[in-house]
């Protein structure tokens, strides 16, 4: 069956009649003034779904990032009978869209307008855009259409941690955190543990965060992946972070486990196809760098094989703790396919996790990205198809 599009018309028609995406598409026919330049060659059905993947702009107007993943995808769902289109917020209307379609054929994306597609994806880079009045048409745009919008948003830290704390079998995962609710009680916050992490509550990749010690003589070390300064007195560091108090959480600091004097943590990839079950798809290794705030590599950490570290990789309890999140992450933040969870060792062996994050960047290990790549394909998919026309 020939899927085809026309460009000058903006319309799309096929050898027979068929359902594409939410549209039903007329027989094809011959359009003197637009020819259908653009074909995809479909396998013999009645339907082919959409996915659509919502993705930031850039300033030359194509998808942001992160193509090779986006290809990867629209491959494999290609391969499965579907496809994929890319769009920004500013490209979806009441009957449809304008967005990008991989054409494997010639190995492009095409900027083209489609239908409302299936199941919607939501890949936006920055937690700005989905506080944005767009951002909310598009919420009631997917709500029009029953469309799901899955990982519909960014994970906050202060309302994942309160997701999680309660749950009984992730207690021993789990390091104590607080909201940063003025000078004595994060006084003796910092009195309980010695040492602690002063991170924001809405950034990612080791942005902002700083280490603060209490010394034996009662001074205050903070360490930032950049600086490291010294103050008298805890009201010396407490006027210093002033501008930072309403979004910043505190959280217990931990003595990691280091290999080479370097510390080392656990990227966790998980997929959450079912709303009672997930699967750790891998770890990934980071190591610090010059300094050991955070293994971050845009804050100087270092990729590090899995083979290296193999044995000191707690897989089983790993995989323990995620499936203990996964339900209540999704009670929290509705349809999720995928979270990753950042996790460490402290100098006895034990297993910690720092942050969970629902928007994971490509992972630099090939075999992660692969099983990524074809979870992420056949979910959607089968989301899709779920959403069958009758």
């Amino acid at each position: 069956m020939i899927l085809a599009y026309h460009p000058i018309a903006n319309e799309w028609s096929s050898s027979t009649s068929h359902y594409f995406g939410q549209t039903t598409l007329t027989s094809h026919t011959t359009y003197a003034a637009s020819p259908p330049e653009l074909q995809w060659e479909i396998r013999d059905q009645q339907w082919t779904p959409l996915v659509g993947i919502v993705v930031s702009d850039r300033a030359d107007s194509t998808p942001i990032g992160q193509r090779s993943f986006y290809t990867g995808i629209a491959r494999t769902l290609f391969q499965n009978g579907a496809m994929t289109v890319l769009f920004s917020m500013e490209e979806f209307r009441e009957d449809g869209l304008t967005g990008w379609i991989y054409h494997p054929e010639s190995n492009r994306w095409l900027s083209l307008s489609c239908p409302v597609p299936n199941v919607l994806y939501n890949r936006m880079a920055s937690r700005g855009e989905e506080k944005t009045a767009q951002f909310y048409r598009l919420q009631a745009w997917c709500k029009k259409n029953h469309l799901q919008l899955v990982n519909s948003r960014f994970f906050d830290k202060w309302e994942t941690y309160e997701a999680l704390s309660d749950i009984k079998a992730l207690q021993p995962y789990t390091l104590e955190t607080s909201r940063v609710e003025g000078a004595e009680a994060t006084r003796n916050f910092l009195q309980k543990y010695g040492t602690i992490y002063v991170k924001p509550r809405n950034n990612g990749k080791g942005i902002g965060i700083r280490r603060v010690h209490l010394l034996t003589d009662e001074t205050l070390q903070e360490d930032t992946p950049n600086t490291t300064r010294k103050f008298s007195d805890f009201l010396a560091w407490w006027e210093s972070i002033a501008p930072l108090k309403e979004e910043y959480l505190l959280q217990q600091g931990i003595d990691p486990f280091k290999q080479k004097q370097k510390r080392f943590d656990f990227r966790c990839l998980v997929h959450c196809p079912l709303d009672d079950s997930s699967t750790l798809l891998g770890v990934g290794i980071r190591q610090s760098g010059s300094q050991d705030i955070t293994t971050h590599v845009p804050r100087g950490g270092y990729v590090r094989t899995e083979t290296t570290f193999s044995r000191w990789i707690p897989f089983q309890r790993l995989q323990n703790m995620v499936k203990a999140m996964t339900p209540a992450l999704k009670e929290k933040y509705g349809k999720l396919i995928e979270y990753t969870v950042d996790a460490g060792l402290d100098d006895r062996g034990k297993l910690y996790w720092f942050e969970v994050n629902a928007k994971p960047m490509l992972f630099n290990e090939k075999k992660i990205e692969e099983k990524r790549r074809q979870a992420l394909a056949t979910w959607l998919c089968q989301q899709a198809v779920e959403t069958k026309p009758t």
